[in-house]
């Protein structure tokens, strides 16, 4: 297909309830995927979705397209809510966009979640060309559950990353790793681009609110590295 929309809800979804491993979501679309809005009066967002609820593993999602653009909470996410592994989210595109000009709003979600559970959640890698968050947008592997860890972030970005947030009051332009509530330890980061900017309150950290280890951020920046009110934070 040339160009994929999932809007006011619409969803693409994997689910896990077993305890063998799922297989995956390959999504190869030519031109364009724009994932905006939710279910009216719910809070389904539109997106494309693996999830487990079981002890299986869940399944990958493989992107490749041209271009990926995130609008009104649209959410690209594996998910784990039980003891399986979440999948590894996998994404090949030109260009990556958060677009939005509300600060009050998260304007999507890219990565991997253990909501509840012992469950790991996944690795996310990212190859693209231009990655650019513009008023609310996080780029993550989190743990809310009890023991697992968090997956690793890769981001190879051949001309850019920006990460610009509207407002300082702002914490949902990001880039994280983190423990919330686990035992387990926080995924790496690193990130491979000639220019990174990270502007008005936008950060990129790996932390834990638990008894784990954080892990580590690397930074390969040929050209420039751009802070502006903006940081790297490691720890708790």
């Amino acid at each position: 297909a040339g160009n994929l929309i999932l809007e006011n809800g619409s969803i693409v979804w994997l689910e896990n309830r077993g305890n063998q491993a799922a297989g995956s979501i390959n999504v190869n679309i030519s031109n364009s995927i724009d994932l905006m809005g939710n279910a009216p009066n719910t809070a389904l967002r539109s997106g494309i979705y693996a999830d487990v609820s079981s002890t299986g593993k869940g399944g990958d999602l493989n992107i490749n397209t041209t271009e990926i653009k995130f609008m009104e909470r649209g959410s690209l996410q594996a998910r784990t809510f039980s003891f399986g592994d979440s999948g590894n989210v996998n994404v090949n595109a030109s260009t990556i966009k958060f677009i939005d000009s509300n600060p009050d709003r998260i304007v999507g979600s890219l990565g991997t979640r253990t909501s509840i559970g012992n469950g790991n959640s996944g690795d996310l890698t990212i190859n693209t060309k231009v990655l650019s968050v513009n008023g609310g947008g996080a780029i993550s592997t989190v743990n809310f559950g009890a023991n697992g860890n968090t997956g690793n972030i890769l981001i190879n970005a051949s001309e850019l990353i920006e990460l610009r947030a509207l407002t300082s009051n702002t914490t949902d332009v990001n880039i994280t790793a983190s423990i919330v509530s686990s035992m387990g330890n926080a995924g790496n980061i690193e990130i491979n681009t000639p220019r990174l900017s990270l502007l008005g309150g936008a950060f990129i950290a790996s932390s834990t609110l638990g008894a784990g280890n954080s892990g580590e951020i690397t930074v390969n920046a040929s050209d420039s590295v751009l802070l502006s009110g903006s940081r790297f934070r490691i720890g708790r």
